[in-house]
């Protein structure tokens, strides 16, 4: 799935603002790369399935939808960090390409290097819903939604 309303601007035409620090890792190159999402057991629905409200950044997020990156972080241990560490409810470990991200025409940006969390969250990634207005947030949040339930849960404890 593809943002398609004529009224959006693609986001991937629209330069990302990075903080010092930060790298744009939806630049092409890492396409093949998984970023985890650890989602909260009420967004996912009685087939095991995940609801679009898993990849929705919350207020708190600041239009940044927190993942992990695969080549730092495996399935089961950005599980068990974000559960163990971090004391947070997961369902599981779910996961998206970098290339759908981008096919997306979002961003997806490490900021493991920069950020304030103690302790830091091993290859934190945020994909990047900053510039995009409430449809274009719900159509990318479905396409994520649709891509991870695609590729299934990826460790489910």
């Amino acid at each position: 799935m593809t943002i398609s309303p004529s009224s959006l601007t693609p986001m991937a035409a629209i330069p990302p603002i990075l903080e010092p620090g930060e790298i744009l890792v939806s630049d092409g190159t890492n396409d093949a790369e998984f970023l985890w999402r650890q989602v909260h057991p009420i967004y996912v629905d009685g087939n095991g399935r995940v609801t679009e409200q898993a990849f929705q950044p919350n207020s708190s997020d600041k239009r940044r939808l927190s993942c992990s990156r695969g080549n730092g972080q495996t399935p089961e241990g950005a599980h068990d960090f974000h559960t163990q560490v971090l004391g947070l409810a997961s369902a599981g470990t779910w996961g998206v390409l970098i290339g759908e991200v981008r096919q997306e025409q979002v961003h997806a940006v490490d900021d493991s290097q920069v950020q304030k969390q103690d302790p830091p969250t091993p290859g934190h990634t945020y994909v990047d819903y900053r510039g995009l207005d409430k449809n274009g947030r719900a159509f990318v949040r479905d396409a994520l939604a649709d891509y991870a339930n695609e590729h299934k849960v990826q460790y489910a404890p």
